[in-house]
């Protein structure tokens, strides 16, 4: 019984030991508190710096330079940079630097907001297309913009998510780590967020019509609003083999080339490598900006040719 006590209390030991050092080391590797790591441990928003006050990127209006088309690109937190600290390194950005190495300088205006979707779109193009008078129209589009009943998307949290005492274990670093790897390892729920978005988007259905009404919406105005349309699909990253949300890219596409507008589609050259900002999120980190942004840039130049 002795021997049995012994045990037990080494192995405690050794579990105090592991719980202290792991979390003393975790600390000093997130010391930045989640300012410099999107969603990481800690909590502290994440330091965004903006052009100015008002805008995180360019938004150029007023009268225009001759022989220098402007664009209009509305977007989402993709288009705004979630989770990239300088603004110059998100994809507008980099698009129009490219484009001016290349002496093709273009004037651009950003609309771009985390969390919007198809219709919230809709209602900046609204709001701003007058102002900008834009030549060149680019919408980023993400798989979950077919979303448009957002109160209706699954319930993805785990069992021990709902247990009381988990937002407080959440406040430890360790717990916070072990936590995000049991999440990616544990096999997926059921019904997964690509499950939902495969049979939301489905010819017939009354969130696929309800996208494609808001989309055609969009459509008729942008051609009203600028002579040139394009869109620039992003892709639920990351992936292995094939990607599983190809049959909506191809719909979309398909969508979108029926009503005018010209397609980028970058997806291909998002695997490989990761394209999380941090250990804990999944928006598009700097290099993976600049495959948007290098991808856009050269579907322009490829449209106008010298």
């Amino acid at each position: 019984m002795r021997a049995v006590r012994a045990l037990l209390a080494r192995l405690l030991f050794a579990f105090l030991v592991f719980v202290l050092t792991g979390e003393a080391a975790l600390r000093i590797v997130y010391r930045d508190q989640g300012r410099r790591t999107l969603f990481g441990p800690g909590f502290q928003p994440f330091e965004h710096t903006g052009k100015d006050a008002s805008h995180r990127g360019r938004f150029e209006t007023g009268p225009q330079v001759a022989g220098v088309p402007r664009i209009l690109v509305v977007g989402d937190s993709i288009s705004y940079g979630q989770g990239v600290r300088n603004w110059r390194d998100v994809w507008p950005e980099i698009m129009v630097a490219r484009l001016r190495a290349r002496g093709r300088p273009h004037e651009l205006a950003v609309v771009a907001e985390p969390g919007h979707n198809l219709d919230d779109h809709l209602r900046e193009f609204d709001r701003w297309a007058a102002e900008v008078r834009p030549d060149i129209f680019i919408y980023q589009f993400f798989v979950n913009d077919i979303d448009i009943f957002e109160d209706q998307e699954p319930d993805l949290t785990r069992w021990w998510q709902h247990l009381p005492w988990h937002p407080r274990l959440r406040a430890s670093y360790l717990y916070y780590v072990l936590e995000d790897q049991l999440w990616r390892r544990l096999p997926p729920p059921a019904y997964s967020y690509v499950d939902h978005l495969q049979t939301r988007f489905v010819p017939g259905t009354l969130e696929g019509e309800a996208f494609e009404h808001v989309f055609r919406e969009l459509a008729g105005r942008a051609r009203a609003q600028a002579p040139e349309r394009w869109l620039l699909m992003y892709p639920l990253v990351p992936f292995t083999g094939a990607y599983p949300l190809q049959a909506i890219h191809d719909r979309m596409r398909a969508l979108a080339e029926a009503e005018g507008f010209r397609v980028v589609d970058p997806t291909a050259a998002l695997t490989g490598f990761n394209t999380h900002v941090s250990l804990f999120d999944g928006h598009p980190n700097e290099p993976a900006q600049r495959v948007l942004g290098e991808a856009m840039a050269g579907a322009l130049a490829a449209a106008h040719p010298d």
